[in-house]
């Protein structure tokens, strides 16, 4: 899925039914703006982190693309979304590969 930032709904994905949950496998951002900022991502039920990004307030020499890899996936709770939450207005573009699974 291919999100533009900033974002109205901080919700980035939701499961489909209760008996589902999410897996996080990979996570990328291409900041649009540089001013110091985080994007973060949690489990909606819990609160708990998944990850996040620092941007920082200059474009850094090198790739521009921030990624968070997480191979087989951080699993989320049951029935949970991806949540999204950001800071100073980050802007950008952001690559989420998520899968649902059924229980």
């Amino acid at each position: 899925m291919d999100i533009t930032l900033p974002v109205v709904d901080p919700l980035l994905m939701t499961p489909k039914s209760t008996s589902q949950y999410l897996r996080v496998h990979k996570l990328s951002f291409t900041p649009s703006a540089y001013s110091t900022s985080v994007v973060s991502f949690r489990d909606s039920s819990t609160g708990l982190p998944v990850g996040s990004f620092n941007v920082p307030d200059v474009r850094p020499v090198g790739s521009e693309t921030m990624v968070l890899d997480f191979g087989d996936g951080v699993r989320l709770t049951r029935g949970a979304s991806l949540q999204l939450a950001t800071t100073n207005g980050a802007a950008g573009h952001l690559h989420v590969d998520v899968r649902r699974i059924s229980y």
